[in-house]
């Protein structure tokens, strides 16, 4: 008779001993036997090369071992539970990654979850895998710009970039406008790094406040005007605030600790009350922000000498410029006096983002 395996168990009728050779057929007992040998043979294979495992699905045979290593191709089904150690993929389905070797090729992981991964040698920079184009120059300022991007959805200021235009140069950003539908970056070069009107490439950013060789000395990221002479005003107007020495400092798109620090002095031949302040002003006859302005004062003498430092944390959208102003309140005074001779006066402003 026809054989049913391998689509369904083979069966079999088993003579007894009192049975004669014709019921059941004894040939055809032998016959249905041999083709159903043959039959498992083409199923199972050979170790000659065919596919041992060919039609089973896990848990229907044993994976075969040589010496105690897997060696079968497992095609489909799920691995649950299990430490793969060291594999080599090649081709196949990671979340789709092509990858070769152990550590080959690049991988895109979706919705996957890694139990304490060891990430080795991250440096605290991304790749930015995208194009920027110099834009302008407005120093101690320079932007950048990212065509068909808004750049607000993914960077802020302080973040810390890492390029190459002409050499590695390190920035800080300091402002992000989406102009729709491209984006342009601000940033500060501190004293060492400019952005030049050449190519940007091997772009890098990071949220890190010390990513790899990222320069963290606050002098480096420091705008300062210092002077060293003696700045006077003779016969000043009682309540009338002087630019005296036109000191001043650009202070540039960002945060900012800005300040001062500056020796005074008023004086006048009448011995008299006598007093000066000194203020950090947007104008350079003016006071426009109170928290800045310190003064002196005196009763019953010719001269008084005093030193005054001020300073608090700013944000600027645009570049702005701060004059280092004087004023006293007192009429018929000889003279005020910024005494950058007695010690350098300086105004500086260092960046808020370190």
């Amino acid at each position: 008779m026809a054989i049913t395996y391998p689509g369904t168990i083979q069966t079999f009728v088993n003579p007894v001993g009192t049975n004669t050779l014709d019921s059941p057929d004894h040939a055809g007992l032998h016959s249905d036997v041999a083709d159903t040998a043959e039959a498992i043979q083409t199923v199972v294979g050979t170790t000659a090369g065919t596919a041992v495992l060919m039609n089973f699905t896990a848990g229907q045979f044993p994976i075969k071992q040589e010496g105690g290593t897997l060696v079968e191709t497992i095609t489909g089904g799920t691995i649950n539970a299990t430490t793969l150690g060291t594999p080599t993929v090649t081709g196949g389905d990671f979340a789709s990654p092509t990858t070769t070797g152990t550590d080959a090729g690049t991988a895109t992981f979706t919705n996957k979850t890694l139990t304490s991964p060891v990430i080795q040698a991250y440096a605290g920079w991304q790749d930015a895998n995208e194009t920027w184009t110099f834009a302008a120059i407005d120093a101690p300022s320079f932007t950048f710009t990212i065509a068909a991007f808004d750049a607000t959805t993914k960077y802020s200021v302080g973040m810390r970039i890492k390029l190459t235009n002409a050499s590695v140069k390190y920035f800080i950003i300091t402002k992000v406008t989406f102009d729709d539908p491209g984006s342009t970056i601000t940033v500060y070069g501190g004293t060492d790094y400019a952005l030049v009107d050449a190519a940007i490439t091997t772009n890098y950013y990071s949220t890190q406040k010390a990513p790899l060789d990222f320069p963290l000395d606050p002098d480096k990221w420091t705008v300062e005007t210092v002077d060293a002479s003696g700045r006077i005003e003779t016969t000043p107007t009682a309540n009338t605030w002087y630019n005296t020495g036109t000191i001043t400092i650009n202070v540039p798109i960002g945060a900012w600790n800005l300040g001062y620090e500056a020796n005074i002095q008023i004086d006048d031949t009448a011995a008299g009350n006598c007093s000066m302040a000194v203020t950090l002003s947007t104008a350079n006859n003016s006071e426009s922000i109170s928290r800045y302005t310190g003064a002196v004062r005196g009763a019953g003498v010719t001269v008084i000498i005093g030193y005054v430092s001020r300073e608090q944390v700013i944000s600027l959208a645009t570049k702005d410029t701060y004059y280092l102003n004087v004023m006293t309140n007192v009429s018929s005074m000889d003279n005020i006096r910024i005494k950058g001779d007695d010690g350098d006066t300086i105004v500086r402003a260092v960046c808020a983002y370190l």
